[in-house]
């Protein structure tokens, strides 16, 4: 049983949907616990894996939906509608599987980790624009667990790696 992720932003807990209210995201008053919005995946999102990863900023909310290609679909907070979808395009020789299994963000860039058919890599993308702008390999020959868990601090991304004993950090931007 993997554990469900969580967000808290303007007085609202969102975490996995599962089974008994629906798949999705639930939408939860911080104040009485009281369940306000059940939201879907949208069509295409692949529901096994979704909310994989939350990350709340303010407004926003960034959902990891990891699948066969995968993506990270950004909400609004207020209107709990999807604004904008992070994808990598599929690059020769190498696709992206399984895009959105952590996400950090900055107020310039959101960060993503996938899997890949070569190994496993970190996507960089432009907040504004939501395009991708960097893919950063595995520096650490660390492969399965690169960027398993991940946070943001001061503009920089702190890469964790969870499933190494010796617990190596990878600072990116």
């Amino acid at each position: 049983m993997r554990r469900a992720p969580i967000a808290i932003s303007r007085g609202v807990v969102v975490t996995e949907a599962t089974s008994g209210v629906g798949r999705g995201l639930a939408f939860v008053d911080l104040r009485t616990g009281r369940l306000l919005q059940v939201v879907a995946p949208p069509s295409g999102a692949d529901a096994t894996y979704f909310a994989a990863a939350l990350v709340a900023d303010g407004d926003d909310l960034f959902v990891g939906a990891p699948g066969p290609a995968g993506s990270v679909i950004e909400y609004d907070m207020r209107s709990r509608a999807p604004v904008g979808v992070y994808d990598a395009p599929m690059a020769a020789g190498a696709s992206p599987r399984f895009l959105g299994l952590a996400v950090a963000t900055s107020k310039r860039w959101v960060v993503a980790r996938a899997g890949e058919s070569d190994g496993t890599a970190v996507y960089v993308f432009d907040r504004r624009t939501r395009k991708l702008v960097q893919k950063l390999p595995d520096r650490l020959g660390l492969d399965a667990s690169y960027g398993l868990r991940m946070a943001s601090w001061q503009g920089r991304f702190f890469l964790a790696n969870p499933d190494v004993d010796e617990g190596y950090v990878d600072v990116v931007r």
